[in-house]
């Protein structure tokens, strides 16, 4: 029984050092971290950009929730439950703060990545349909993203039919400005001939 308690007595003294180390923020030398920064400085730094993001957060609903095995592991359920929820309504936030020029830029290069053409890769987020956005977003942020998407949609619908810029043919040049009164036209220097060629 003896090696039983020494063990037991071993593991209590283990357990409150490691408690003590987990308060003071420090555990077998590395510094913790909450679960919404251990998410946004391994998983999210590692996205490209918004519109993949927003993808990752959408693969990971289903019923409503967020499953991520590893962040569940480490912090708990609750608690990576509400890393996930925190970081996609920050995702959503930067997508309806950003200019459409920026979100069609980032869109393009999510798409090229995916190897689709940005339209369909529009298509491919659309069928994500509610998990793309956070629980509960809020009526104003769910029209203002469809909105967004509707307006990138049509912007690559069309982007087919602009010309480029390339394409499109020299402006005429100026003409020139009218001479003020007065003034005479400038004579012409006569051209030198060539004495050897004569």
């Amino acid at each position: 029984m003896g090696c039983c308690r020494d063990s037991l007595q071993e593991g209590v003294r283990f357990a409150r050092k490691t408690a003590y180390s987990t308060v003071s923020g420090i555990c077998n030398g590395m510094k913790l971290r909450s679960a919404l920064d251990d998410l946004a400085s391994t998983t999210l730094r590692a996205m490209s950009g918004l519109w993949e993001k927003l993808q990752y957060f959408a693969g990971l609903r289903s019923t409503g929730n967020y499953h991520h095995w590893g962040l569940s592991r480490i912090y708990g359920k609750v608690k990576a439950q509400q890393a996930l929820k925190d970081a996609h309504q920050q995702v959503l936030k930067e997508v309806l703060r950003k200019p459409v020029r920026d979100l069609q830029q980032d869109l393009r290069q999510a798409s090229e990545c995916q190897g689709l053409k940005p339209a369909a890769y529009l298509e491919k987020l659309k069928e994500s349909g509610p998990d793309l956005l956070p629980e509960d977003p809020g009526p104003a942020a769910e029209r203002h993203f469809s909105s967004v998407l509707f307006a990138l949609s049509a912007l690559e619908q069309h982007q087919g039919d602009a010309i480029p810029q390339d394409a499109l043919p020299s402006p005429p040049p100026a003409p020139t400005p009218p001479r003020p009164a007065g003034v005479s036209k400038p004579s012409r220097v006569p051209e030198k001939v060539d004495e050897a060629a004569e």
